[in-house]
């Protein structure tokens, strides 16, 4: 069957420096995922390991998996974490399912995403009516859903170094009971909350996304800071060669954001 949860699996940890292959079509789980000939398949699978700088996970050209992939861990620097596609045909699609993103990037850094195709308009509620919420998350895609959500959130730091490339993320739309919400649907949204630190995203880049068929945005870049501090604004964003159709609001809206 499909899973999207990581707790039907065993939790690793990656040495790093390792390339990973996840095929829906040709996959299995028993496999060590290490090489295209023996990939894994389903999204929990990899919901399951903890990755390290160096690594990459790359998804077969031409597959679909519903769900979600929430990714743990954070590259270097200088040796990033690289989510990209492998072999021939169509970007991969990855369809949220009425989770809240399709891909979830929390507290984690030193991140390239390139070359993947993202949906989620699906209804929140599983067949026997509990919620669908991403592992270790009470986050629902009832009144907001993401193809792309990256969240600070919490003490701590600030966040460097995500860049994005060559997606293609349409048909974005939350399931609300609430009508006033349904237009609350994104295409990728960077949003920090502040505790008793403030932090900001530093390095945001963004080339070739196409995005479509949103309840709202496009792209929204906002730090929920109260009250506004110019000195914890996100800094050092780049958004070129994008293109926005049909979105239900501005196709860029960067909020408490400079450079």
């Amino acid at each position: 069957g499909e899973t999207t949860d990581p707790n039907d699996f065993s939790s690793t940890t990656s040495p790093g420096n390792t390339t990973y292959y996840i095929s829906f079509s040709n996959g299995n789980d028993s496999n060590d995922g290490k090489s295209e000939d023996k990939p894994f398949k389903n999204l929990g699978k990899i919901n399951s390991i903890t990755y390290k700088a160096g690594d990459k996970i790359m998804f077969k050209s031409g597959d679909t998996w519903r769900g979600y992939f929430k990714l743990l861990g954070s590259g270097d620097n200088s040796n990033k974490i690289e989510i990209s596609n492998y072999g021939t045909g169509t970007k991969p699609k990855i369809d949220g399912n009425g989770y809240q993103a399709s891909i979830f990037l929390e507290n984690v850094e030193n991140i390239n995403i390139d070359g993947l195709q993202l949906t989620n308009q699906a209804s929140h509620k599983l067949s026997n009516g509990e919620t669908k919420l991403m592992n270790d998350s009470e986050r629902s895609g009832e009144d907001e859903r993401y193809g792309l959500l990256v969240l600070r959130y919490g003490d701590g730091r600030n966040i460097s170094n995500i860049s994005i490339k060559n997606l293609i993320i349409s048909d974005i739309y939350p399931t609300p009971s609430d009508n006033s919400k349904k237009h609350q649907g994104y295409g990728i949204r960077f949003e920090s909350y502040n505790n008793s630190q403030i932090n900001y995203y530093d390095n945001i880049e963004i080339d070739n996304v196409e995005i479509s068929l949103t309840g709202h945005y496009g792209i929204h870049i906002v730090n929920r800071m109260s009250p506004a501090n110019e000195d914890f604004y996100h800094r050092n964003i780049k958004i070129t060669n994008s293109k926005f159709t049909n979105t239900g609001g501005s196709g860029i809206v960067l909020a408490r954001c400079k450079d």
